[in-house]
C-alpha cells in the first residue's frame, strides 16, 4: 500500500474514536435497558452494530478500486492453494474445537455456573430469546467479515506503509483490543492476544478467509454459549418460582 491518503486517515480515526463512543454512550445504555427489561433493546443494539461495522467496511472496499490498489494489500487477492488449504483446514479444526468445548461445558452443571460467572460482564450483549439468537448469528458473521477486513486487512496495510510487518502486527492487535474496551479494561489484553493470533494466521496464509471463519466461529460460539446459559438460568429461576407456589404440605 502506498502512503496513506486523507481518505485512509478518516478510517483510522474510526479505529481510535469509535470505541470511545461505544464505551461511553451505547454500551451503558444497553446495560441499563436490558437490566430494566426494555423490550427490543438487544435487537436495536444488534442493528446498530451491523451498521457500525458494514459502513466503514464498504467504505474501505470502495477505496481500493477508486485508487487502483491491489486486493493483495487487503489479503483478499490470490493466495496459493497450499497456504489457503492449510489455513482453511486450521480454521475448521478451530471450529470443531469450539463446538466440542461448548458441548463439554453444557454437559456439566458445575462448568456452566463457572462460565456464567466469567461471562456475566457480557450478559447484556448475549441473546436471551430465540429471535435475539437468530439476530446474533448475523452479528457474529458480520464481525468475522467486517472486523477482519478492517483490522487485519485495512489497518494492517495502513500501518505497514509506515512501519515493518512486525510493528504492524503488534499495533493492529493492540488497536483491536482497544476496540473492545466497552466490555472492560481487563478484556483489552485478552482481545489483543486474539487479534495477534488472527494477524499471524493472515500473514502465514496470505488470506483473510481463514481468519474470517475463525473470528465468526469464536463470536458465534460465544453467543450460543451465552444463550444456552441464560436459558438454563431462566429455567432454573422458573423452577424455583414454581416450587415456591406449591402448597406447603407440612402445614
Amino acid at each position: 500500500m502506498s502512503k496513506p491518503l486523507a481518505a485512509d486517515c478518516v478510517v483510522f480515526a474510526f479505529f481510535l474514536f469509535g470505541p470511545l463512543v461505544e464505551w461511553l454512550w451505547f454500551w451503558p445504555r444497553l446495560v441499563c435497558a436490558t437490566a430494566a427489561g426494555v423490550r427490543g433493546a438487544r435487537a436495536a443494539y444488534y442493528w446498530g452494530t451491523l451498521a457500525a461495522e458494514w459502513i466503514p467496511t464498504l467504505y474501505v472496499l470502495g477505496l481500493w478500486p477508486v485508487f487502483g490498489r491491489p486486493w493483495d494489500n487487503l489479503y483478499l487477492g490470490r493466495s496459493s492453494l497450499f497456504r489457503l488449504g492449510l489455513g482453511l483446514a486450521f480454521a475448521l479444526a478451530v471450529v470443531i474445537l469450539l463446538w466440542n468445548q461448548q458441548r463439554t461445558i453444557l454437559a456439566r452443571p458445575k462448568l456452566i455456573e463457572r462460565v456464567r460467572q466469567k461471562m456475566s460482564f457480557a450478559d447484556p450483549l448475549f441473546p436471551h430469546t430465540d429471535a435475539e439468537r437468530h439476530q446474533f448469528w448475523f452479528v457474529a458473521m458480520t464481525a468475522g467479515i467486517c472486523e477482519e477486513i478492517l483490522y487485519r486487512g485495512f489497518l494492517f496495510s495502513f500501518l505497514r506503509a509506515w512501519s515493518g510487518i512486525i510493528a504492524a502486527i503488534l499495533i493492529s492487535s493492540i488497536v483491536f483490543g482497544w476496540a473492545h474496551v466497552y466490555q472492560g479494561f481487563r478484556l483489552v489484553p485478552r482481545t489483543a492476544l486474539v487479534g495477534l493470533f488472527l494477524a499471524v494466521v493472515v500473514v502465514l496464509t496470505k488470506s483473510l478467509w481463514p481468519a474470517i471463519l475463525i473470528h465468526a466461529a469464536i463470536d458465534f460460539s460465544s453467543g450460543e454459549l451465552g444463550f444456552a446459559i441464560s436459558r438454563a438460568a431462566s429455567e432454573e429461576s422458573a423452577g424455583r418460582v414454581g416450587a415456591d407456589l406449591l402448597p406447603d404440605k407440612s402445614v
